[in-house]
């Protein structure tokens, strides 16, 4: 039997994040494809299928339940004891690499000593760091960013991003930074039956235009373009609807739709779960992703592939992936373009099926399971040599 790939992410596992599902997808594709992967993570988790692979939680305190993402003195501490777990796990297994998931995963891989390990970025820290903090804080917030993708990238015998714009951001500091694209499921395509149910369920009107935001509300999203956009489309399409699906707080987003006047035209719904999550999609018309901050792959861009969803999206949330004809893409920062992009594809219902169909294709081609796991097995094979 092959030896075990310890992979890290310095995360509450599972939970519907976009890069928790996205570590799943890639533990998912090699465990298929025949290889040992196992899962070191934080303690504590939420919601979602935790995968068939192994999964090792990190033991003691401090004890956390916040799922969001972000920095914070408790993952800190907590990432500081994934030291020491790292290198125990390690030994034990008789493991022949580490994969470390973003930064975190990556200083806690460079301070344990382990070797060989791969990082696979999944953003850029010093793009992301300073959107958790007020505009006074940004300044040194994005220079501690840069050093931490510096620290991460420099320890590193390779290093893998998960999209193309991802690889040129961090190209001046590791030029030899490679595109993986990561995998990603097809789901099964929804039933007019299902989704006049799943409108009913979210009491929502069988003739309303409904467009769709699924995923957190944390500020490098761009949430707020989105219920922008709403406004600007509803003075010209009055059966317009926004769904909102998230698993973050959601005072926020009520405050924003209630000052410009939409409230009434807001549905917010859970995404704890797979349910949850195709029923969204099953009532939506088009799926929305913005991008406030360069970096990854937005899983909502490719939820919404997958489930043949039409797309508006940014050109910074496309990250450089070679969509072709799979998305419409708008100016980044722009909600009147998301409006008119929406307004596209209601006015030419033909556009959206060509869309979703692209999209469907796309995704199959470019972000095989199969073939993320043969490429991300040969470079661990090639380290371990």
């Amino acid at each position: 039997m092959s030896k075990p790939v310890l992979h890290l992410s310095a995360t509450p596992y599972p939970s519907p994040q976009g890069t928790q599902a996205l570590v799943r997808e890639m533990l998912e594709a090699s465990h298929a494809q025949g290889d040992v992967p196992e899962l070191l993570t934080y303690a504590h988790g939420g919601h979602g299928p935790r995968g068939s692979f192994p999964l090792h939680r990190l033991k003691g305190g401090p004890q956390l339940s916040s799922l969001r993402s972000g920095p914070s003195l408790g993952k800190a501490l907590l990432d500081l004891r994934m030291i020491d777990a790292t290198r125990r796990l390690f030994r034990r297994l008789g493991a022949r690499a580490v994969v470390a998931h973003n930064v975190e995963a990556a200083l806690i891989a460079r301070a344990s000593g382990i070797r060989p390990w791969v990082y696979v970025a999944h953003t850029s820290f010093e793009d992301e760091l300073p959107s958790y903090a007020s505009a006074r804080l940004r300044r040194p917030l994005t220079l501690a960013g840069k050093t931490l993708d510096a620290l991460a990238v420099g320890g590193a015998q390779a290093v893998v991003t998960v999209a193309p714009a991802l690889t040129q951001r961090l190209s001046g500091l590791c030029p030899r930074a490679q595109t993986l694209l990561p995998p990603w499921p097809r789901a099964t395509p929804t039933s007019s039956q299902e989704r006049a149910q799943a409108r009913q369920a979210l009491g929502i009107a069988r003739g309303a235009e409904v467009l769709l935001y699924a995923g957190n509300l944390d500020a490098y999203q761009g949430w707020e373009d989105v219920l922008t956009a709403l406004a600007s489309l509803a003075r010209r399409r009055p059966a317009a609807r926004l769904l909102v699906a998230t698993a973050s707080a959601t005072q926020p987003l009520w405050r924003l739709a209630r000052s410009l006047g939409q409230a009434h035209r807001l549905t917010a719904t859970t995404l704890t779960t797979e349910e949850a999550r195709r029923r969204a999609y099953a009532a939506a018309d088009i799926a929305l992703v913005p991008r406030r901050i360069a970096g990854g792959v937005p899983i909502k861009l490719l939820d919404a592939l997958a489930r043949q969803t039409p797309v508006v999206t940014t050109a910074r949330a496309a990250a450089g992936l070679p969509l072709g004809g799979a998305c419409m893409l708008v100016a980044d920062d722009d909600p009147e373009a998301l409006a008119r992009g929406c307004e596209r594809i209601l006015n030419h219902r033909e556009l959206g099926e060509r869309l979703a169909a692209s999209g469907s294709l796309y995704l199959e081609a470019r972000h095989s399971p199969h073939l993320f796991a043969q490429e991300l097995s040969s470079l661990v094979r090639s380290l371990t040599r």
